[in-house]
């Protein structure tokens, strides 16, 4: 394995870590909350909420503060529902936690786009380094495409949250976003390999995919072929 393909796995390794991490997390959320508010009360779930976000305030707060600079804005709105279900003792605040978390991915979405380089373009970079410049303007169309994703999951989830019905708030929450995104992420895998046709590992798939849409048939997929030959003659250089 040379060092460009140990980088790209590194990278792959983290990025799937993460995105794992925050997937489990808002899945389980709904089970975990159901449980909890059903043996201690809607309050002391949010009096035990609000004591680990001060807590990881108080321990983070260096990577918070970067996180706002980067569109966390409205994870600021966490500590107000919980402190509203502590008052309150209506859980409803508490379903609706998880709207604050696709309304924060909507924002990063959207504050990528205003400072020129797209969140996409951004995840791109840094787990496909030998990415070609050409993409870009289809980074920033994607990461539209999401910003308005994540906009509609926050919306959803929080009339959900007030409507009274936890099981279908449960269920969109807990799996129907998440399945939908993965129905999303292979259809838009699909479109993007036949939009660029770009073949750089000429692993089985590519082989299959290039015997259907080959690169030379295409405009972009001739610039693809011209890129990674370029590619491929400095890296042998």
């Amino acid at each position: 394995m040379n060092s460009l393909d140990a980088r790209r796995l590194r990278n792959w390794i983290v990025v799937g870590g993460l995105i794992s991490a925050i997937a489990i997390v808002v899945i389980c959320y709904p089970y975990l909350l159901q449980r909890a508010t059903e043996h201690f009360g809607a309050r002391v779930v949010a009096f035990g909420l609000l004591g680990l976000v001060a807590t990881t305030a108080l321990v983070r707060g260096r990577a918070m503060r970067a996180a706002l600079r980067y569109g966390a804005a409205p994870t600021l709105l966490v500590p107000l529902l919980l402190l509203a279900t502590a008052i309150s003792g209506e859980s409803a605040y508490l379903r609706a936690v998880p709207a604050v978390v696709y309304a924060s991915l909507a924002d990063a979405c959207r504050i990528s786009l205003r400072d020129g380089v797209s969140l996409i373009e951004r995840a791109v970079q840094f787990m496909v380094p030998e990415a070609p410049q050409f993409i870009r303007g289809y980074c920033r169309n994607l990461t539209w495409f999401w910003c308005g994703f994540f906009t509609g999951c926050a919306l959803g989830t929080a009339l959900l949250a007030f409507s009274g019905d936890v099981d279908r708030w449960s269920a969109f929450t807990g799996t129907g976003i998440y399945l939908t995104m993965g129905v999303v992420t292979a259809i838009e895998f699909f479109v993007r390999k036949t939009w660029f046709r770009y073949y750089f590992h000429e692993g089985p798939f590519d082989r299959f995919w290039s015997t259907l849409f080959p690169a030379e048939a295409t405009a972009r997929g001739r610039q693809s072929i011209a890129y990674i030959e370029r590619f491929r003659d400095r890296a042998e250089r």
